[in-house]
């Protein structure tokens, strides 16, 4: 059975329902593209910003690469967070993951679609993977258990996942926070990723399942002959 995906998404690239079937169906390959259907987020014009600094979670070297694209208060980006977590579980190091987000604005006065709130959240998530890239995605796991609240819950998230939380939270709330964003806003605009979650694997567009095991199965396939011994075990 066809299931049908659903992200957080433009409103103004989703074509209406009113819509031709011509226009309707010239929008499809955009849609396919960004894995869109579901959430809406704003956008803007394009301005010039500076090159976007790679945003890694727990990064190993020679590991498959799978990059996510997300809001931090978006369900269905937590849903595929949830899933690509597990999926690390599984695989270890020959998995790498890559999590970056979407909004707009510049440094100091960014934006995102769930509000000032997910900016907060957003701002947390991409400091922890700077400063403690290894342990970040347990911070994201945490923070995912109320995305309502990602605001303010990063800072008992932070503890629980042995991160520190004055130096993390002077990222977040400093400068150094608003310019990591900034650059992970730009690299999404960049990647045409505009719908949450969006995501490659290899580079390339990933349209499969959302479960760890659907992410593990695809890393295993997507390595050919030379698959990670990890892929030996997958239940």
């Amino acid at each position: 059975m066809f299931r049908r995906r659903v992200e957080c998404y433009p409103p103004r690239v989703r074509p209406s329902p009113t819509a031709s079937p011509l226009l309707r169906a010239s929008t499809l390959p955009l849609l396919l593209a960004t894995l869109a259907l579901g959430c809406d987020a704003a956008s803007t014009p394009t301005q010039a910003t500076p090159e976007p600094a790679k945003s890694a979670v727990s990064a190993t070297a020679g590991g498959a690469a799978l990059e996510l694209f997300v809001m931090s208060q978006c369900p269905y980006g937590v849903e595929a967070e949830e899933g690509v977590i597990a999926a690390k579980k599984l695989l270890g190091s020959a998995l790498d993951v890559k999590l970056s987000f979407i909004g707009d604005g510049q440094s100091g006065a960014l934006e995102s679609m769930h509000g000032p709130d997910e900016v907060k959240g957003d701002l947390a998530q991409i400091c922890a993977q700077k400063l403690a890239p290894t342990k970040a995605l347990d911070l994201v796991a945490c923070m995912n258990q109320d995305p309502r609240a990602v605001a303010e819950n990063w800072r008992e998230c932070a503890a629980k996942s042995d991160i520190d939380v004055a130096k993390l939270a002077a990222c977040t709330e400093g400068e150094e926070g608003q310019k990591l964003l900034a650059a992970s806003f730009a690299e999404a605009q960049k990647r045409g990723a505009t719908g949450s979650p969006t995501i490659f694997l290899g580079g390339k567009p990933y349209e499969g399942g959302r479960k760890g095991r659907d992410f593990a199965r695809a890393v295993c396939d997507a390595a050919g002959g030379d698959k990670p011994a990890a892929c030996a075990s997958l239940p």
